[in-house]
């Protein structure tokens, strides 16, 4: 279990100041007003403050916890890592996973976190934590490996060949006891049918028995047929079908088959016996009768035996080879006692070995594929020399593979005879793991952008309406000062283009969704791609084979595939081939698509596959980054592929990378798929211009100064009256001391103490004829209402009006 472990994070400036109590409503986020176990503590390890959940979780009050050291509250083995920890989260600012704690009462349990630093303007450097209980989990998880242990031990010991068939009867499993009776390599008999080893007298009975297991789950009568052996002879066997089609982890038809040579060997030489005793003595012929009926009893008592336990040992049998692990079991000797074929796929051991038998020739095969066999090698002496130990640690491979192994002492009669061992392919969960701090760290950083787009929309909107102002001024500025206001507006709008770009990173850029036909949109960008490559590059566009159809902003989407092919175009710079296909997928069930996950559902396929250069494997995890690129200095800015990310993430959709170095890269987008429109044509709408000015009162609600002033002296320009406010709080005030009325209402959606939406709704209880406008430089899914009016900063000023003129001539059109 890790112990205080932390995941990597950014780094985080820390205010160095000393120790001091803080009152917990003084920081951010108090403790008390979260939800579930969540605390804050300084960074020497003290207690500043807990929430009600976690404080009742370690059986106390809160206040007896704040202020108290941290390790008071950790077993004693665990404490000396508390100052490993506050030296990484001071590093690295987050931190995430699994400790034991003590509660009150001496319990221990076990909880997951997940720690972030957090540093406000003026206030001292505090972690913010939160976690959740994982205890009981925990201990479910080990009693379910104790009892699938047991069950593998167990289920290797029968001889009998079993094997799992479709319900077509194709072969998808079969035992290593098929070349014992019938000489045939368990490879060699995967996949094939079957009725192909079935006697051709005994096919009629075989499938009418299969058809019956088919039809009632569970079913298992007894067939005795002729088996083909590799030799060409046939076996005579004892064959059961029993219908687990829909059991998990089988999935199919468990088919066992006994070998029943020794038996029919036996009743042959009797029936031979018999007969010679009859035409030598027909005297002896009521002894002999009387001597059969007793053998006949016998033979029925041994059937009914054999048959007990002949479905003992396949259900056990069944269960070993359907787990997913794999298993091995030696002997005191370090001989081979069982195994179940997926063992033998896990570690990928050739015949000859495990024909060899012995653990020798196993360890001497599976040691140059580990990245450090002596500790593999060390481990196994070490319990060869302690008999009665177990053992759990993990493995890794030198290609990247993770086992789980596991070890137990096998006993019967409470003495050690042997020990089982057991490995389960971690692999894929540990790429899911990382995929998910991937996300996560993704997720923060786009938070992030947003924020900061968002504050630089206000300043730009400031300098781009200054900039209109100053050269309104006819004659007052010189040519140097106006073609200074130029290259200073013209500088604006090209920042303004910056952030719309880390706003659709964040998904928070405004977009304009509408159904759209994949293919048209590929056919009508290809001429421009075309242009973008060089002529050494073949370019093959392949749509879909039938109309495909998904909502997203049409210009939002050619800037991703645009983006995608630059790149590919900058990786083949002596030529290659480029394809773009549009193809429509099902995914059933969730999977892994090289650098992300994709959840079940019915998608449109986009691929941009290149033959350039390739990224190289470390690069992958950060490709969507911001400011990340490969690229020479100067030649990039880093935001094409985070752009893209964004734009397809706020879509609904997915994308993910897969690359090699010298081999290529293919980018996959899987976007919602839509059902065809009933309506294709699209309607085409004149704007008529409208005069911007009027006579009505306008309160402008916005907390930056800078926009508040350009907003109040544009509109008064205009003929308004207007009432301005910094907040919330102001606006009501002012509302409240007027007792003319107020016509519009145009206000920010995000301010400090009261958003924008709850000053509409407390001002519409009191004037409910007054319009409304919002305005915020975050996308119009933070307001509630539908129905709103939205303007998206930044924008220019003769927008402002027009937007104002035509809300206030419709209410007055409305109201007549």
């Amino acid at each position: 279990m890790d112990e205080l472990t932390h995941s990597a994070g950014r780094s985080v400036p820390v205010e160095h100041s000393a120790h001091k109590p803080v009152p917990d409503s003084d920081w951010p986020f108090p403790a008390d007003h979260g939800l579930g176990l969540v605390c804050i503590h300084s960074l020497d390890g003290r207690l500043l403050s807990v929430s009600p959940a976690a404080a009742k979780a370690f059986g106390y009050e809160a206040q007896e916890m704040i202020e108290r050291p941290m390790r008071d509250f950790l077993p004693l083995d665990v404490r000396d890592n508390l100052a490993v920890y506050l030296d990484r989260i001071r590093q690295d600012g987050t931190a995430s996973g699994l400790v034991r704690v003590v509660t009150r009462s001496g319990d221990e349990r076990i909880l997951a976190y997940s720690n972030v630093l957090r540093q406000e303007s003026g206030k001292p450097a505090y972690v913010l934590g939160h976690a959740a209980d994982v205890t009981e989990i925990k201990k479910a998880e080990q009693q379910l490996r104790a009892a699938e242990e047991r069950f593998r031990s167990l289920v290797q010991c029968s001889s009998e060949i079993v094997a799992i068939a479709t319900p077509e009867a194709s072969i998808e499993y079969i035992s290593a006891a098929v070349q014992r009776v019938l000489g045939y390599s368990p490879e060699q008999v995967m996949g094939q049918n079957i009725f192909n080893y079935v006697h051709s007298s005994d096919v009629p009975a075989a499938q009418s028995a299969f058809a019956a297991a088919l039809q009632k789950s569970g079913y298992a009568m007894p067939v005795e047929m002729r088996l083909r052996n590799r030799d060409g002879s046939y076996v005579h066997c004892e064959v059961a079908a029993t219908n687990l089609i829909d059991t998990p982890g089988v999935a199919g038809v468990v088919i066992t088959a006994r070998d029943l040579s020794i038996r029919k060997t036996a009743e042959r030489k009797f029936e031979e016996y018999k007969q010679e005793f009859e035409q030598r003595d027909r005297k002896r012929s009521a002894e002999l009768t009387a001597t059969n009926r007793i053998l006949v009893a016998e033979i029925r008592e041994r059937e009914r035996t054999e048959k007990a336990l002949r479905e003992s040992k396949s259900l056990l049998q069944a269960t070993l080879e359907s787990t997913a692990d794999g298993i091995l079991v030696v002997d005191m000797q370090g001989g081979f006692a069982s195994y179940n074929r997926r063992f033998v796929e896990m570690w990928g051991i050739p015949e000859h070995v495990l024909k060899w038998g012995r653990d020798e020739e196993l360890l001497n095969y599976v040691l140059g594929g580990l990245r450090t066999p002596a500790e593999f090698l060390a481990k196994v002496r070490d319990l060869y020399e302690h008999p009665e130990q177990s053992s759990y640690d993990v493995l890794e491979f030198k290609d990247g593979r993770m086992f789980e192994r596991y070890s137990q002492p096998q006993k019967i009669s409470g003495k050690i005879v042997g020990r089982v061992w057991s490995f389960r392919d971690i692999t894929e969960r540990k790429h899911l793991e990382e995929h998910l701090r991937q996300a996560q760290k993704m997720e923060a950083v786009g938070r992030l952008a947003g924020g900061v787009a968002h504050d630089f929309n206000n300043l730009l909107m400031v300098i781009m309406g200054h900039c209109r102002e100053l050269n309104a001024w006819d004659g007052v500025a010189s040519d140097v000062a106006r073609h200074s206001i130029d290259q200073i507006f013209a500088a604006s709008v090209r920042a303004a283009s910056l952030t719309k770009q880390l706003l659709a990173f964040s998904r928070r850029q405004v977009l304009s969704p509408r159904v759209l036909d994949v293919n048209l949109a590929l056919a009508g960008l290809y001429p421009m791609l075309r242009r973008l490559i060089s002529e050494d590059i073949e370019l093959l566009v392949t749509p879909s084979k039938s109309a495909v159809f998904v909502k997203a902003d049409p210009a939002q989407l050619d800037q991703v595939i645009v983006n995608l092919v630059v790149n590919a175009r900058d990786a083949m710079p002596k030529g290659g081939r480029l394809t773009v296909i549009a193809s429509s997928v099902d995914v059933k069930d969730a999977c892994t698509r090289g650098t992300t996950s994709v959840p079940p559902g019915s998608y449109v396929l986009l691929t941009v596959a290149d033959t350039g250069i390739g990224i190289k494997q470390e690069t992958l995890p950060r490709i969507f980054e911001p400011f990340f690129t490969t690229k020479e200095p100067g030649q990039g800015t880093g935001l094409g592929l985070s752009t893209a990310y964004g734009i397809i993430k706020q879509s609904h959709g997915h994308i993910s990378v897969e690359s090699e170095c010298a081999r290529g890269t293919r980018f996959e987008i899987y976007l919602p798929r839509l059902d065809p429109p009933s309506v294709a044509a699209p309607s085409i709408s004149n704007v008529t211009a409208q005069a911007c000015g009027g006579s009505e009162t306008i309160l402008v609600v916005e907390d930056e100064e800078g926009i508040r002033i350009l907003t109040k002296a544009y509109l008064e320009q205009q003929g308004y009256t207007v009432l301005a406010a910094a907040n919330g709080v102001e606006a009501l005030a002012l509302v409240q001391a007027s007792s003319e009325p107020i016509h519009l209402l145009l206000t920010d959606v995000i301010m400090p103490g009261m958003r924008g939406t709850e000053l509409a709704h407390r001002l519409l209880k009191d004037r409910p004829r007054t319009q409304v406008l919002y305005v915020s430089g975050y996308p119009e899914e933070e307001i509630e209402d539908p129905a709103a009016v939205f303007l998206q900063k930044p924008f220019p000023m003769e927008d402002l009006g027009a937007k104002i003129r035509d809300l206030l001539d419709k209410s007055r059109a409305s109201a007549a």
